[in-house]
């Protein structure tokens, strides 16, 4: 009968909350599956952009890893070069202060030469003067005698 009542248009508490509760299970199995869809869309979401930021960090890391190795050998190259860049700097210093070094013992060297033979000269000058003493100390001494004897 109240199945009549229904199909007759009339309204009833019973029918409302027997609506109600129809109209709730629903939902409430809607919502259900709506949040399961939802994580499980979530989820496959989230293991995506997981593995895509894995394998950007992965790249990233990689590149890096190569930029800085590059960057390593690009250093070491430079080092190396001033280094023999350096090498021969202080070479030529080197040979430059072995030339000018090897210029003032030529000079001394002339030099020493020089005072030698000054003083050879010195030493003749010195023999003729004493060969004169020695001959004027004679002559001096012979005049004595010649006069004692006289």
């Amino acid at each position: 009968m109240e199945e009549k009542n229904n199909l007759s248009g009339e309204v009833t508490l019973a029918a409302i909350a027997e609506l109600l509760r129809a109209t709730t299970e629903s939902l409430e199995t809607k919502i259900a599956d709506s949040a399961k869809t939802t994580t499980e869309s979530l989820e496959v979401k989230l293991t995506a952009t997981t593995e895509s930021l894995e394998a950007k960090l992965t790249s990233t890391t990689e590149s890096l890893e190569s930029k800085i190795a590059a960057s390593a050998k690009e250093t070491v190259r430079l080092l190396e070069q001033k280094i023999d860049d350096s090498v021969g700097e202080l070479a030529a210093m080197t040979q430059n202060h072995f030339l000018k070094l090897e210029e003032e013992v030529a000079e001394i060297t002339s030099d020493v030469q020089e005072i030698k033979l000054n003083t050879l000269d010195i030493k003749a000058d010195l023999n003729k003067k004493v060969e004169v003493f020695k001959h004027n100390d004679l002559i001096y001494r012979v005049e004595k005698l010649e006069k004692k004897l006289a």
